[in-house]
């Protein structure tokens, strides 16, 4: 089918919102390259015009179809955990969250080093065997900060695998045209970081959001790696755009990825909720826990529906450069383990849960980690995937429709499904999944099963079919 759009009347200007992975469009006029106050001599008139041709593909059928699993050449990236401050939880909650197993833990190291803290951060990666990426956040005397930083880790017994810097005031937006934080650039810092870290990786690129990186790109000729952050709620904080961003996160993959140029391009953050804000001095309040944008604890992140988009944030990955990324903290508003917090957590507080449904997802992502990945194809409309071959396809779907959908998987299969009915179990113990205690054999003539985040599929041979 051939889309053919014209815009009449008044000049239009167009923010490509994808570039926050948001699904939108938003317009301008007049344009903003133009000064203002402007004067309206007369009523302003827009129109757009869309025209469709030619046959259309069609959509998934309704019914859904059957799932089908190959190999890609790619290996399932690196999960990893991003920690700061306050993010590492009292003793007993790190313990759990030590059981998602990643292979990373992304440190970031802001204003004076805490040696506590980073005590806590190495004791966290000795027992995760885990690399260490680290983050520093520069002030006004950058070279001084970096050192001191790599002399603060070093005493921790932190040797950082990788190392990104940025300038404070790089944590902020600016516009392409400026006017740009004075003092040292991100580009200045790198040769310093090489001076202080000169048995680590050096990474290019922002802390925050992809549309930062687009707008003060680094030189990969002087970077080892590309990264940046993602956060789903920058223009809408609804549940239907929260979950839009996730048809925007391949495209946003594949400019990055190019932009990489042929580095490696290791992802931040990827979180509903906003870790930092860099179109205002502070994110979001939002003690009610409420769906809003800017907002840094959303209530999401604690509920299936995080679990499910992490999944699907997963499926988006497919056939990109990302080689890791961070879906969640130990503790706090990103966290994997239940905390006390200074908020409420509907669900949560009176009881005695161990993890949020995400963290089983993190767990069996961090397992299926480096393995022959595998492309999903046949499922339904608001079903995504994601699998590789680890000891056996293994493969996680998440149903982020609102409608049911029937998916006949490739093989019998020992199916765990997380929904409502599990979630007493699943948020109590953080063995649920690998205990198997949730796990169900299905079979050619299994009855449906109910709705929700199917957290483990391992293919046996056969068919079976799964109801939502």
């Amino acid at each position: 089918m051939a889309v053919d759009i014209t815009f009449g009347g008044e000049v239009f200007e167009m923010e490509d919102q994808r570039n926050w992975s948001d699904a939108s469009f938003k317009t301008y006029c007049v344009p903003l390259v133009h000064p203002f106050v402007y004067t309206l001599e007369a009523p302003v008139t827009q129109s757009v015009t869309v025209t469709l041709s030619g046959a259309g593909a069609g959509g998934a059928a309704a019914g859904g179809g059957r799932v089908a699993l190959a190999r890609t050449g790619a290996r399932a990236p690196q999960i990893g955990l991003a920690l700061e401050p306050g993010w590492e939880a009292p003793e007993n909650a790190r313990d759990i969250a030590m059981k998602t197993g990643v292979g990373c833990l992304l440190v970031r190291q802001a204003g004076v080093p805490d040696p506590a803290f980073l005590a806590i951060a190495a004791s966290m990666a000795a027992r995760l065997r885990a690399e260490v990426d680290v983050e520093i956040v520069t002030g006004p005397r950058p070279e001084a900060g970096i050192a001191g930083a790599a002399c603060a880790l070093a005493d921790a017994g932190l040797a950082p695998r990788r190392v990104l810097a940025l300038p404070e005031g790089y944590l902020g937006s600016h516009q392409p045209s400026g006017p740009w934080p004075g003092g040292a650039t991100p580009a200045e810092l790198l040769p310093m970081l090489r001076r202080a870290f000169p048995k680590a990786e050096i990474g290019g690129g922002m802390m925050t959001n992809f549309t930062e990186l687009n707008r003060c790109r680094p030189d990969m000729a002087q970077a080892d790696y590309l990264t940046h952050g993602n956060t789903a709620i920058v223009h809408a904080g609804d549940d239907l755009s929260v979950l839009e961003t996730l048809e925007c996160l391949p495209q946003i993959f594949e400019s990055a990825g190019a932009l990489a140029a042929g580095k490696p391009y290791r992802l931040g953050l990827v979180s509903i909720g906003m870790r930092s804000n860099p179109y205002g001095a502070d994110v979001a309040a939002n003690p009610a826990q409420l769906r809003r944008t800017m907002g840094r604890a959303d209530p999401r992140h604690r509920g299936l529906f995080g679990a499910a988009r992490a999944v699907g944030v997963l499926a988006a990955s497919a056939g990109s450069r990302v080689a890791s990324l961070c879906l969640a903290a130990p503790a706090g508003p990103f966290g994997v383990a239940v905390a006390e917090q200074e908020y409420p957590q509907a669900g949560y507080d009176g009881r005695a849960a161990q993890v949020y449904p995400l963290f089983h997802v993190v767990a069996e992502a961090a397992a299926l980690a480096g393995a022959p990945r595998l492309g999903v194809t046949g499922l339904p409309e608001g079903v995504v995937g994601y699998a590789a071959d680890r000891d056996g396809q293994r493969m996680m779907l998440a149903n982020l429709g609102a409608d049911a959908a029937c998916v006949t998987l490739p093989a019998e299969a020992e199916v765990a499904l997380m929904d409502a009915g599990a979630f007493g179990a699943a948020t109590e113990d953080a063995d649920w999944l690998a205990s198997g205690a949730a796990r169900e054999t299905a079979g050619r003539d299994a009855a449906a099963l109910r709705g929700g985040l199917r957290a483990d599929c391992r293919g046996r041979g056969g068919d079976v079919t799964a109801r939502r």
